[in-house]
């Protein structure tokens, strides 16, 4: 039987201690499910989709949650965990283990200063020119990507998706996981990733092509108007009557 909860009221603690599995079965999304990262924290086995892991970077051999691809994988998933007392033990502490190293606070803390210091940087450099006038709201967004260097985020990282790795390190084989990667673990398939960030202006004083791109995706009938001719860009589009509108035009720094 399924029941359907609208809300929950009291601790939602003992809505997840009551129950033994938590399924996502994402078919599309993108980014991370912040219900699963929340159910990752209580420790309750996660059976989910190919799409929910890819949010986590997760693939089967991680052994985090059971990732099932297909209706009938979904099902497996369930009843082995459901069945096996062993395997929902090793399921939850893998689980635990995952948001500990992927989520704790002090990783966090460091990604929102080096967001808030590339920031205060710009505007420490425009005050000291003493043209407030050039200051420009922005948007700073992180991404990973693979590395072309060695960076403190893909050692960790390396490190959990990479156990085998991490105890060569501290044996002396390997001198950091980035050589590990850079010599054998790109020809093996495996990523290192490091964070990019990138600073996005707000109202800039021309075009730009991801500007142009982002625009024509968000307002469609902006995109419709120049195809027929109406309007030269989405900038144009934006400068004479968008702004106006408190339609939004970035573009990158």
């Amino acid at each position: 039987n399924v029941v359907f909860k609208e809300s929950v009221e009291g601790d939602i603690k003992e809505l997840y201690n009551s129950h033994r599995i938590f399924i996502a079965p994402h078919l599309y999304g993108a980014g991370i499910q912040f219900k699963v990262s929340e159910a990752f924290s209580f420790g309750i086995p996660i059976v989910m989709s190919k799409f929910t892991a890819d949010g986590f970077s997760l693939t089967v051999d991680d052994k985090v949650g059971c990732i099932g691809d297909t209706a009938e994988g979904m099902k497996n998933c369930i009843l082995d965990i459901n069945g096996y007392e062993g395997i929902w033990n090793r399921i939850r502490q893998n689980e635990l283990q995952f948001i500990r190293d992927t989520h704790n606070r002090a990783d966090t803390i460091k990604v929102w200063e080096n967001v808030i210091d590339i920031n205060l940087k710009k505007i420490q450099d425009i005050r000291a020119e003493g043209d407030t006038h050039k200051m420009e709201h922005s948007l700073v967004t992180t991404k990973f990507n693979d590395a072309i260097e060695p960076c403190p985020e893909g050692e960790r990282l390396y490190n959990i998706k990479n156990p085998d790795v991490k105890e060569a390190v501290k044996e002396g084989i390997f001198e950091t996981s980035w050589f590990h990667y850079n010599h054998h673990g790109r020809h093996e398939g495996k990523r290192y990733l490091c964070f990019e960030y990138k600073t996005f202006i707000e109202d800039p004083q021309e075009g730009c092509p991801e500007g142009e791109e982002a625009y024509a995706k968000d307002y469609p009938d902006v995109k419709e108007a120049i195809e027929a001719g109406i309007f030269e860009s989405s900038w144009a589009h934006y400068f004479e009557y968008g702004k106006a509108e408190g339609k939004k035009y970035f573009c990158s720094e």
